[in-house]
């Protein structure tokens, strides 16, 4: 990572800025776009990631990682289902409006700023494993905020480690994007950390929602269904990129 520290401290500082101007200016844009509840994002951002951990873990979540939680809206909501919630996001306004929200809601999370390129470096969570990490459309696994595809292979690949690395065993790292056309996170399971399984990979997310819903959560037809037909359903559906690791061994 020492080669990219530059770069990655440059992209922390422009944008811990263009954050910070507006949350601290509670641009209706930023907060709308942070909270807004409508069926399918609820579905997708609450309902499948633990259809994901029902199929593939026996036991409840105690430990739970929300990574660019921004004000906090899906973390006050999955608070009430896990143990312990840690939540964090780079930009400081950000978290005090969570915080603000978590208050009203009476939801016990651990809130925290953090840079989610790397997420050892923090030392509220480096000595933690966590059961469940989500990953919701964050900005740094998109090209747009690196200088090149390489650049972005290079850190987004050491981030997804690190990420691994936090995981107890059977626990499993799930990541969503929506935003396909920038998107050049392309996880394979070669690259991944020893002990570590890729469960899904680049499919869409809403198809995978849907098939859950209508063949009763049998995920592994599910999982092989949703590798064939994605292809296919991106071309007629908002493309939602799912990548779902599972931890294997300690």
């Amino acid at each position: 990572m020492s080669e990219n520290n530059s770069s990655l401290d440059y992209i922390s500082h422009e944008f811990n800025k263009r954050l910070n101007e507006q949350y601290k200016n509670k641009s209706m844009q930023a907060i709308k776009s942070s909270t807004s509840v409508d069926p399918t994002g609820v579905l997708l951002n609450l309902y499948l990631p633990f259809v994901f951990s029902e199929y593939f873990q026996t036991q409840r979540i105690e430990t739970m990682l929300d990574v660019g939680c921004s004000v906090g809206f899906i973390s006050n909501t999955i608070s009430t289902f896990v143990d312990q919630l840690y939540a964090f996001d780079l930009s400081p306004e950000a978290i005090k409006i969570a915080k603000e929200n978590a208050a009203k809601t009476n939801s016990n999370v651990h809130y925290f700023t953090a840079n989610a390129l790397e997420p050892l470096t923090s030392p509220v969570i480096k000595d933690l494993k966590f059961d469940f990490i989500i990953i919701l459309n964050l900005h740094p696994f998109n090209r747009n905020v690196f200088s090149s595809n390489h650049e972005a292979t290079v850190v987004q690949a050491e981030a997804i480690n690190q990420y691994c690395a936090l995981l107890n065993e059977n626990g499993i790292l799930y990541i969503s994007h929506t935003d396909g056309k920038k998107q050049t996170l392309n996880i394979q399971e070669k690259d991944l950390p020893q002990g570590a399984k890729l469960l899904a990979g680049r499919m869409n997310a809403r198809l995978v929602m849907l098939l859950s819903q209508v063949l009763k959560r049998k995920m592994g037809i599910i999982l092989i269904l949703s590798k064939i037909l994605s292809p296919l359903f991106n071309l007629v559906a908002p493309k939602v990129d799912l990548w779902v690791i599972q931890k294997t061994q300690k």
